[in-house]
């Protein structure tokens, strides 16, 4: 049976060597040369025809090299990855009767198993059994690792116990650790933490790198806190974790989103002798990230990392260069990509892609394209992200020509569509009102059977919405249903808007229960849609009930929900109700917006309280909210509506100096009073000229 194996092995490594090289065929035999320093030319072998001319050489040799040379180059093979050609060399080698020994028998059973060929890794051993050569503990690590390689878990936990109670061989650190991993890479990682531990009983003491690959698995596994009891067990056994260790653990913790518990590790690594290293720092940086904690990211990167001596690498200088540009400081950016160039670390198409969504973000789009154009000059190719960024930043800027122009040039370039891309071009023609084109790509890209998301069908159910047509969403939301397309809470968020734009109250609770019933989150947005939908129906006391339920869930109530809240309750002429909840702000953390000023000094004018409101202006200015061209407005219109005209005026001064101009209803009655022109101060006049731009 063994030999039926072998003699397939070898037609197989046969074929496969023949398409290869032109190895098989005719040996010939030459002339005795002079004898050349066959280590050094092995050192010179850099490609599979070295190797093959090498051997070809050896073979035509007199005396024959010694099986210490033939071993040396099929190791080199097997660096290589060639293992057929290896294979191939050892058959020749076995037809000529060259020397072999256990550890040609090692190598070969090595090339085998890589070639998920464990079966005939079996053969090639019980050959050499029959000559006398004993397989040792490379041997059987080989076989377990082929074993492990081609799935054979229970095979290789047989063969695993063979070795054990039959004494086949004395088990190292190597075989330990090839079980302990398979194990966990095969999900069976409880199982090598079991053996962990039976090891621990025995004369077989499993090392460092057991140990990592059993907290490797556990960590996979999301059993991260299994994984830290394993490290004060390591120190109480003498055995120290390594940097390796700690990157491990630490990775899946922020992978799990326990940064501070990843933190912490990090602190502690310099009192256990482990020196952190790029790796380290860069999961740690990439966590933090994700949760915009850019001021630690700065220490880590900028700080600790120099401390420590740890060379930044392409990775780290990205991240910081996107943190940079996503706080929109571009500068420091540029400050960073100058750095990394001028330490020879070479930016890449993850640099550049930052740099053009940064400029993008800030609406700097000359600048934008002015990176984007660099990037071929670097010998760079440019990535779908790099269009999807410029798309989006030309379409948001309002030239979704541009942008248009640049989405048809993507295939022209080589690179594909992506759903990413079609969202992107698909925005920007709803937001720009070219609902046409909008539908006619979003048509196209269902053709191209590029799958559409939520973020797709968030872009046409907004334009849906502010064009009025609220029911044609709610088909699209079964739409999205029907073909598996969770919706989120922007989704219910933008339909429950356009519901209570249109008075439509009862369908946008109706929505709103849905939502729950999907386990879709309400966010504070959504509530405060609600919250203004029974504002606007003026049902005041439901509204601030709503407000205790929204506090009871956990929901904290912002600037936005109050503001509603205020606006109503002037409308109603509740004021002091409004001066109340304005009072309570400072005592939620709230500082009041320009809205909410605007609001109550409107208000207070309106009801005749003029110092009231004045105060309340000469407090916005102090409090750092300037007023706008809508407080002004606000205060001229109450005082021309009491015919005020002379208070008004140090007002519209206020408004042309500020560079405001007034609103059509203001402008309607300041016309009024030129036009009648009867004793009016021609002062006044002019003011009045000012900031109506028709006179």
């Amino acid at each position: 049976m063994r030999r039926n194996s072998a003699n397939s092995a070898i037609q197989l490594i046969r074929r496969g060597f023949a398409a290869k090289s032109h190895l098989s065929g005719e040996k010939r035999r030459f002339p005795s040369k002079p004898r050349i320093d066959l280590n050094s030319v092995l050192k010179s072998v850099r490609e599979v025809n070295d190797a093959i001319r090498l051997f070809r050489e050896m073979v035509a040799m007199s005396p024959q090299p010694s099986v210490l040379v033939y071993n040396k180059l099929l190791s080199v093979l097997a660096k290589m990855e060639e293992y057929t050609v290896a294979l191939s060399m050892f058959d020749e080698m076995r037809h000529s009767s060259f020397p072999v020994d256990e550890f040609t028998m090692n190598i070969i059973i090595n090339c085998c198993c890589r070639l998920n060929r464990v079966d005939f890794g079996f053969a090639v051993m019980g050959s050499f059994l029959k000559k006398d050569y004993k397989p040792d503990v490379t041997t059987f690590s080989t076989l377990l690792q082929g074993l492990f390689l081609g799935g054979k878990v229970a095979e290789a936990e047989a063969l695993f116990k063979k070795v054990l109670v039959f004494k086949l061989c004395q088990p190292n650190d190597i075989m330990i650790l090839t079980v302990i991993n398979g194990l966990c890479k095969s999900g069976q990682t409880l199982a090598a933490r079991s053996l962990l531990r039976e090891f621990e009983k025995s004369s077989y003491k499993p090392g460092v790198k057991a140990y990592n690959a059993v907290i490797d698995g556990l960590c996979r596994d999301r059993m991260i806190g299994d994984g830290l009891h394993l490290l004060p067990e390591m120190s109480n056994k003498s055995i120290r974790p390594n940097v390796v260790t700690y990157n491990t653990i630490i990775h899946g913790l922020c992978k799990d989103g326990r940064v501070d518990e990843a933190l912490h590790l990090l602190s502690e690594m310099p009192n256990k002798r482990v020196q952190p290293n790029v790796v380290t720092y860069s999961t740690i940086v990439h966590s933090l990230c994700s949760f915009s904690r850019w001021n630690e990211v700065k220490y880590l990167l900028l700080i600790e990392m120099v401390d420590h001596k740890v060379p930044l690498d392409v990775f780290a200088y990205n991240m910081l260069i996107d943190m940079h540009c996503k706080e929109g400081n571009m500068r420091e950016a540029e400050s960073v990509l100058e750095l990394m160039v001028n330490m020879n670390v070479c930016p890449d198409i993850i640099t550049y892609n930052a740099m053009i969504e940064g400029y993008c973000l800030q609406g700097r789009m000359d600048k934008a394209k002015e990176v984007f154009d660099c990037v071929v000059d670097r010998g760079l190719k440019h990535h779908i992200i790099s269009y999807c960024s410029l798309i989006k930043g030309y379409c948001k800027s309002g030239n979704v020509d541009e942008a248009w122009r640049l989405f048809q040039e993507i295939p022209r370039t080589g690179l594909k569509y992506t759903t990413v891309s079609y969202n992107a071009m698909i925005h920007g023609f709803f937001l720009e009102g070219r609902s046409a084109y909008g539908w006619r790509l979003f048509k196209d890209m269902k053709a191209q059977n590029i799958h559409p998301d939520v973020f797709t069908y968030n872009s046409i159910i907004y334009a849906l919405c502010r064009d009025g047509k609220v029911d044609d969403t709610l088909h699209l939301l079964l739409e999205m249903s029907d073909k598996g397309i969770q919706p989120d809470v922007v989704t219910y968020n933008t339909i429950i808007n356009g519901l209570c734009s249109l008075r439509r109250w009862d369908d946008g609770w109706k929505l709103f229960k849905d939502m729950e019933a999907r386990h879709i989150h309400p966010d504070l947005c959504t509530y405060n849609i609600l919250l203004d939908g029974m504002c606007r129906n003026q049902e005041i006391g439901d509204a601030f009930s709503f407000l205790g339920m929204m506090e009871a869930k956990g929901v904290i109530p912002d600037i936005i929900t109050y503001g509603i809240l205020i606006n109503v309750l002037c409308k109603v002429g509740k004021l002091d109700d409004a001066r109340d909840v304005f009072s309570q702000l400072p005592s939620k953390g709230l500082q009041p917006n320009v809205q909410i000023y605007t609001t109550l000094i409107g208000s207070l004018y309106k009801e005749g309280l003029d110092e009231e409101a004045k105060c309340l202006l000469n407090e916005m200015e102090k409090n750092g909210c300037a007023p706008d061209d809508v407080t002004y407005n606000f205060i001229v219109h109450s005082l021309l509506k009491r015919n005020e005209v002379y208070e008004a005026m140090p007002f519209l001064e206020e408004m042309y100096n500020r560079g405001f101009v007034a609103h059509s209803a203001n402008v309607s009655m300041l016309l009024d009073i030129v036009v009648k022109g009867e004793g009016i101060d021609i002062n006044l006049v002019q003011v009045i000229k000012k900031v109506v731009p028709q006179l």
